[in-house]
């Protein structure tokens, strides 16, 4: 989490298989439509919209027709993504000291632990105006949970490391808290988002708002940005819905492994949290890709 309140918080669903290095070695199967569990009984025409958000930027010679057809289709969401798509399911410094680039200072550093976990969100400024912030990249060291060491010290088990209850470790703690804050080697960048109206949840990779439990952070070496990607998430609350890949993060590394962008604001952040479970991603791509990846036969 970045900033000092109102951060943009997302779930992470963590699925089974681990990252394998790229495409070229990973395990491709094409599924038919019933395959996916729930399918029929999704709202397609929410996932269409959220399609059409960022269907504009797929230059791909493959994507835009479909995408010039998505904008003049009248006729069921559901049948549209039946009759274009194949469910394809896809299994793998300090060098910017004194440039004066520093955006913000914040007060709280667990919230802003959690803000670099995310990638995105606001920051309260001392004058009391917010500035919403985004992705600008990252320094590419591994991710190193704090939840994680808090167990592996004692402190909390896995289940109660919340945000909260970390950061009143952290207050309690002070002479330990260094140590457990610089636990984690990973450092996110931001850049300071424009013209963005406050109802509009936060800009994701391809450069446009996300929009709650319908926008879905991928490994991009493995799914492509802008594709409707059909997500069945076990657990506690489990769900089966079509959603749209159009975000990534330093975290999600793989093929079986995404962030489901639950909103913004403190209720979104505690269902948020909660989530870390298994299931599975079936990717839609159009049919002359998705052969190409798999051919038949």
């Amino acid at each position: 989490m970045r900033g000092l309140i109102g951060l943009v918080l997302a779930g992470m669903v963590a699925f089974a298989t681990p990252a394998r290095a790229g495409l070229d070695e990973a395990e491709i199967s094409i599924l038919s439509f019933d395959d996916l569990h729930g399918w029929a009984d999704d709202d397609h025409n929410a996932a269409m919209a959220v399609f059409l958000e960022t269907c504009a930027q797929l230059h791909d010679p493959q994507w835009q027709p479909i995408c010039g057809m998505a904008e003049n289709y009248d006729g069921p969401a559901k049948s549209f993504f039946e009759l274009f798509f194949r469910p394809v399911l896809i299994k793998a410094g300090h060098a910017l000291q004194g440039r004066g680039l520093e955006i913000a200072w914040v007060s709280d550093p667990v919230a802003l632990q959690f803000m670099l976990i995310q990638g995105s969100g606001r920051v309260r400024l001392s004058d009391g105006s917010i500035i919403r912030l985004g992705y600008a990249g990252s320094n590419g060291h591994p991710f190193r949970s704090l939840g994680d060491e808090l167990a592996r010290r004692g402190v909390l088990s896995r289940s109660q490391a919340s945000a909260a209850r970390i950061s009143a470790w952290v207050k309690a703690h002070p002479a330990q808290a260094d140590s457990l804050l610089h636990h984690n080697p990973s450092y996110v960048f931001f850049r300071v988002l424009g013209s963005i109206s406050g109802d509009s949840g936060p800009v994701g990779a391809m450069n446009r708002s996300i929009t709650a439990r319908r926008s879905l952070a991928v490994d991009p070496e493995f799914t492509p940005l802008g594709a409707p990607v059909w997500l069945e998430k076990a657990g506690a609350d489990p769900f089966n819905r079509l959603m749209v890949a159009q975000d990534t993060g330093s975290r999600i590394k793989g093929a079986q492994r995404a962030d489901v962008f639950f909103g913004s604001g403190a209720e979104a952040g505690r269902l948020a949290g909660q989530v870390h479970d298994n299931g599975r991603m079936v990717v839609l791509l159009p049919i002359q890709r998705a052969y190409r990846l798999k051919p038949e036969g």
